[in-house]
């Protein structure tokens, strides 16, 4: 059994070829490093999907300062399901107890696909597009910080890292 199953790791793979490249154990910068520079065709790489832990984004630019760097899908839907989250929760203190029981179950619809949604869960989503307009602001907020940290989005082609 691999050293990995006991907390978290690194997961190397080609998003190309959909292959396994290697399991670190642990999430050492160094570790990471010495596994990249390894790489024989390290300086073909070209995209980098992986979460934005900066030790593996410092260990990415030293050894394939080449590579554009991109936020997983994972991890991009992860943030804007915190700040939906974040804004819902903020909204919801300010309703009165009846009010809060007319979107009973609203967190979990929120996060639905929009063609997996009942006609009464698309009332109760309509209802906090249409009553709430600062959750629509808060959202374009988000996606603004988003832009600003320079988060660039892209199909991945190379190698991933993930946690």
């Amino acid at each position: 059994m691999h050293d990995c199953c006991q907390g978290l790791c690194c997961i190397l793979t080609n998003l190309e070829e959909r292959t396994l490249l290697d399991l670190l154990p642990g999430r050492q910068q160094e570790r990471v490093t010495r596994r990249l520079m390894s790489m024989a065709n390290r300086h073909q790489v070209e995209i980098v999907s992986m979460d934005m832990w900066k030790p593996y984004r410092r260990a990415f630019q030293t050894v394939l300062p080449q590579a554009c760097i991109v936020v997983d899908k994972f991890h991009v839907v992860r943030m804007a399901n915190e700040a939906l989250e974040k804004i819902r929760k903020g909204l919801r203190k300010e309703l009165k107890p009846n009010q809060r029981r007319t979107l009973k179950g609203d967190r979990k619809i929120l996060l639905k696909r929009a063609h997996d949604v009942s006609d009464r869960e698309r009332l109760i989503m309509e209802t906090w597009t249409g009553a709430f307009p600062p959750a629509l602001g808060g959202l374009r907020a988000q996606g603004g910080r988003l832009r600003k940290r320079k988060i660039k989005h892209a199909k991945p082609v190379a190698a991933v890292v993930a946690a």
